[in-house]
């Protein structure tokens, strides 16, 4: 679906490369969580993956599609992106408004302006709020609200450039259970950055980055196991990664690392019954 090659991009030549000769891809209907501290060339990606930025070197595709300064407005109907805050996208006065504003720049006829707005607001469990103002949602509603704008456009990769920053602990959750369900009834394309790796560990996939480069990659029982590594350059370990490593230490095995919260109490329980 996604794949540079060796793509480098520099916002200032005397400051060095902020992506560095990257190479990497994603398949179609992956959920990848791209990871790393600040200033480690995540944003910039996400930037490149759908035409907000043109690599300075190397080339980047979509779905087969090369980008550059000809199919970049193509890209972009490919490759939707959902920002930090929401607000900074809002236009409309009501939600159903906010969301028919990129199919009414696109030209879409208004009767099947309407049929998305509302599918998509109903992707997003948001329907019944379709005539409030936006600016009275909760953090995750507004997100919610954001996806619903995307959606309608029907891309065929979102992505997520730290999208839950400024939610609360709620707000997070409602995020990545409506991009759960997102994937459960569309076969989309996931692209997820954070420097959250409890996050992280909902994904199919991790990519890390470092220096502007792909540091690592693979599942997240198998990125997690370099703990020392990952804190090494500047990442912070889930919870229940640290709590795994401690009990391993103390001699308390478990079947398989958790990943979240629910699977460290099943396999408690499991061990607890057999003592």
């Amino acid at each position: 679906m996604i794949e540079f090659n060796k793509v480098s991009y520099s916002y200032d030549k005397n400051r060095g490369n902020a992506v560095d000769e990257l190479s990497l891809f994603i398949e179609q209907n992956e959920w990848i969580a791209l990871i790393g501290h600040n200033g480690s060339g995540k944003s910039t990606v996400a930037k490149l993956m759908n035409g907000l930025l043109l690599p300075t070197e190397g080339n980047v595709s979509v779905s087969g599609l090369p980008l550059s300064e000809d199919t970049y407005w193509d890209i972009r109907k490919k490759v939707g992106m959902v920002f930090q805050n929401p607000e900074n996208q809002f236009v409309g006065t009501t939600v159903m408004d906010d969301v028919a504003f990129g199919l009414e720049n696109l030209g879409f006829p208004r009767e099947e302006m309407v049929k998305r707005v509302a599918s998509a607001l109903k992707e997003v469990d948001m329907y019944a709020f379709k005539d409030q103002a936006p600016n009275r949602l909760s953090g995750g509603q507004k997100q919610r609200v954001a996806i619903a704008g995307i959606l309608a456009i029907m891309p065929e990769v979102i992505i997520f450039d730290e999208a839950s920053t400024m939610l609360d602990p709620n707000g997070k959750k409602e995020l990545l259970e409506t991009i759960k369900g997102l994937r459960k009834i569309k076969k989309m394309t996931i692209v997820y950055i954070t420097h959250d790796l409890s996050e992280a560990a909902y994904a199919d996939r991790i990519i890390v980055m470092n220096e502007g480069k792909q540091w690592m990659s693979g599942k997240p029982r198998e990125v997690f196991q370099y703990r020392d590594e990952l804190s090494e350059i500047g990442l912070e370990i889930p919870l229940i990664s640290s709590i795994y490593s401690g009990m391993n230490k103390h001699g308390v095995k478990l079947e398989k690392e958790p990943l979240h919260m629910k699977e460290l109490v099943d396999q408690l329980w499991k061990l607890s019954s057999k003592m």
